[in-house]
């Protein structure tokens, strides 16, 4: 086995698929059938998140995780559910995966020195030319809140306008 195959590992699509389950029940009923794994449905993702969890609950939660993996991450009594949080993260990353391609791996150990996301999952070899970590774009969309609950859904849009742009190289 290479250093690399003990730096990373892969996520079990089950586990990704239980979490995802917990994070769809907690979701109100009338939102669940906009949750089609769409473009469209980041929005709702981030509109949710955002009026669930105050600014000041954010700024919290940015301040005292205390990591992915830890199962109690989270104080006693705190307000931020980690199987929700995870369950969110999935969910979101299934949408950029789905759209980009690419497959969930966890990071044990430093790549290299400049990697940022250490324990925390990302999709690697997404056709987008660089990992995606969906645990930072969810901490980001609830820290910024940015109008209209766009936010989540920027990696795609930004790959859109790419390939329309290299389908249409005269117009642009």
């Amino acid at each position: 086995m290479s250093d690399e195959a003990n730096k990373r590992e892969d996520i079990p699509q089950a586990e990704i698929n239980t979490l995802i389950a917990y994070f769809m029940s907690k979701i109100p009923v009338n939102m669940r059938d906009q949750l089609d794994y769409s473009l469209k449905s980041l929005n709702v993702v981030e509109g949710w998140l955002c009026e669930r969890y105050t600014k000041e609950d954010s700024d919290a939660f940015i301040e005292e995780y205390d990591g992915w993996d830890d199962g109690e991450a989270f104080k006693p009594g705190w307000i931020f559910d980690s199987q929700l949080i995870k369950g969110s993260v999935f969910y979101i990353g299934e949408v950029y995966r789905k759209c980009l391609g690419g497959y969930w791996r966890i990071y044990n150990v430093k790549p290299n020195p400049t990697w940022e996301y250490e324990d925390y999952p990302v999709i690697e070899q997404a056709n987008v030319g660089y990992d995606i970590c969906p645990f930072i774009n969810v901490t980001e969309a609830l820290y910024q809140r940015y109008p209209d609950s766009v936010f989540l859904s920027q990696p795609l849009i930004q790959e859109e306008l790419k390939r329309i742009k290299r389908q249409n190289p005269e117009k642009h």
